[in-house]
């Protein structure tokens, strides 16, 4: 987490509980009490509510009668849907990205898709998949519509989820990250259409290997918390 100086007890609460919902060391469907967690992180009950209720925000943690508060197990309607709305933002954010590029900004992101290669030559899979986000921020943010991208980032990535991930293949893993580069050199090239049928084949990918992870853990679970 970070320290106290660069963000409060709340954001720090917010942050690490949020990587752990990721990871899975606090698992889809757990219940979430404050006294718990509060003991886990060393604070008051006041920052573990306010942290929860952030993460609820984002869609990472639902209110269950008779339940309270617990972490969120998507459902396969709800990554059709951020699939779809992706789309058709990205689409809007890349014309203008397309409009106001710089040679600056492009340099950046083939950067970003240098340092991707390079995690993936040295087979460090799960760092190369963290930085592919920063090639989606790279392309946004050069759109100029900080408002647009907030919305984009305020959407859920139910695919950030560890168990999605151990439960796909590594070669359409890798496939998927590799197409990152490809993104940029539509970029460069202004071509909004390729761009478009990309990005599409991309989330539609996303979508799917989603729902076959889930499939899998709901055919393994001998619980009743995924629930599809």
């Amino acid at each position: 987490m970070k320290n106290l100086q660069t963000c409060s007890l709340q954001q720090q609460v917010y942050e690490k509980m949020k990587e752990q919902i990721m990871d899975g060391e606090i698992p889809l469907g757990y219940r979430l009490v404050e006294n718990e967690l509060a003991h886990r992180y060393n604070v008051s009950r006041t920052p573990v509510r306010k942290a929860i209720a952030q993460l609820a925000a984002d869609g990472l943690v639902e209110s269950i009668p008779g339940e309270g508060q617990v972490v969120r197990c998507p459902t396969l309607s709800d990554i059709e849907e951020i699939t779809a709305i992706m789309v058709t933002l990205s689409d809007l954010l890349v014309k203008h990205t397309m409009k106001k590029l710089t040679e600056q900004k492009l340099t950046q992101m083939y950067a970003i898709a240098d340092e991707i290669d390079q995690l993936l030559a040295e087979n460090r899979l799960d760092e190369a998949t963290a930085r592919c986000d920063a090639v989606h921020d790279a392309i946004w943010e050069a759109a100029g519509m900080p408002y647009l991208v907030t919305v984009m980032d305020a959407l859920p990535k139910f695919w950030r989820y560890k168990c999605i991930g151990e439960n796909i293949s590594q070669a359409d893993h890798i496939a998927s990250i590799l197409e990152h580069r490809t993104l940029i050199d539509l970029v460069r090239d202004k071509d909004a259409k390729g761009y478009h049928d990309l990005f599409q084949k991309h989330m539609e990918d996303i979508s799917r290997n989603c729902q076959y992870a889930y499939g899998r853990l709901l055919k393994n679970s001998k619980t009743e918390i995924f629930k599809i």
